[in-house]
């Protein structure tokens, strides 16, 4: 198939979907989408190639290790807590809402939380100009992305212009935000933080020789983007897919009385009218209907796609 001028191999296997992704993606699939128009962010990991994607990937991978998801996991479930507080007097009440405001705040929540230890509280306050510019930020105008597909040749002097698929408006938000969270925390010496944020301050402490290679830590413009790269890339996809789980499961009532059954048999002390009782982790990755039930969603209503490069021949039976 096309995207727009430019031939793609769509995968669908799943084992091999894991081996670009996960196995060969700093040898043969070193690099993600293209795009041009970026403006401010184009040193950003989704929009680097070659050694700068390379290094910003290796620097940021630790922090989305299965144990420091581990770690996170509490903020999850306090975010869960009171996004739960927050539906139940619209249940009470019958009300008609939009599911995916909620959870756009709910997503949010949880990544300024566990990417930068701040809880901004838009599950309570969806009016908030962070989800505002978050939003913005996803919307693509589309006469320019069209415009530049099918006329590539005036890319240059669309850069030159200044033009970008992100508003600068919004970037600018995110930008100054995050210089105000970094300089807040400056001050705040005698504090460890083990958050996203701090991950990529330490790159830069730990810039030098190690062995023989060069440690080359990120500069403060790439921390800035790679942080409103995940704002941008997290809400949008994050309320979106709880929002089509939410539809299907809606729509599928027999599914969500297994998905129900499950629940319960898993975390009996949460169904004998205990719905503060905790959630364990352990537990949770062990919920096979669950991860079914999120899965078949995924496939049936996904939120976005993925786009690797591959920039050498490549056999997938080596």
């Amino acid at each position: 198939m096309y995207d727009l001028r430019k031939p793609v191999l769509v995968v669908m296997d799943a084992d091999m979907v894991k081996t670009i992704l996960v196995k060969e993606c700093f040898s043969y699939f070193i690099n993600c989408q293209e795009l041009a128009l970026t403006g401010d962010l184009y040193d950003a990991v989704n929009f680097a190639e070659d050694d700068d994607w390379r290094q910003i990937r290796h620097l940021i991978s630790p922090y989305f290790s299965s144990g420091h998801i581990k770690e996170l996991f509490n903020i999850m479930k306090h975010h869960a807590r009171k996004l739960v507080d927050s539906l139940s007097p619209k249940v009470d009440n019958d009300e008609v809402i939009s599911i995916k405001d909620f959870f756009g705040g709910y997503s949010i929540d949880v990544m300024a939380s566990s990417l930068f230890s701040v809880d901004m509280d838009l599950i309570s306050n969806r009016s908030s100009p962070f989800i505002t510019h978050a939003s913005k930020l996803f919307r693509f105008p589309i006469h320019l992305f069209i415009f530049q597909a099918f006329f590539p040749f005036f890319v240059p002097v669309l850069k030159m212009l200044g033009f970008s698929f992100f508003p600068k408006f919004s970037t600018d938000y995110f930008r100054s935000l995050l210089e105000k969270i970094r300089a807040e925390r400056s001050k705040s010496s005698h504090q460890t933080w083990r958050d996203f944020l701090q991950l990529m301050i330490n790159s830069q402490m730990t810039n030098g020789l190690v062995g023989k290679e060069q440690n080359k830590g990120l500069s403060d413009h790439e921390i800035l983007s790679q942080a409103t790269m995940f704002i941008f890339a997290g809400y949008e996809t994050n309320a979106t897919t709880l929002m089509f789980l939410a539809y299907n499961l809606a729509t599928n009532p027999e599914a969500m009385r297994c998905l129900q059954e499950e629940i319960d048999s898993t975390f009996p002390n949460k169904a004998d009218s205990n719905p503060t009782a905790p959630v364990q982790y352990e537990a949770l990755m062990q919920m096979e209907y669950l991860d079914s039930v999120v899965k078949e969603s995924l496939r049936c209503t996904s939120g976005t796609q993925g786009q690797s490069n591959c920039r050498d021949q490549w056999n997938h039976d080596s």
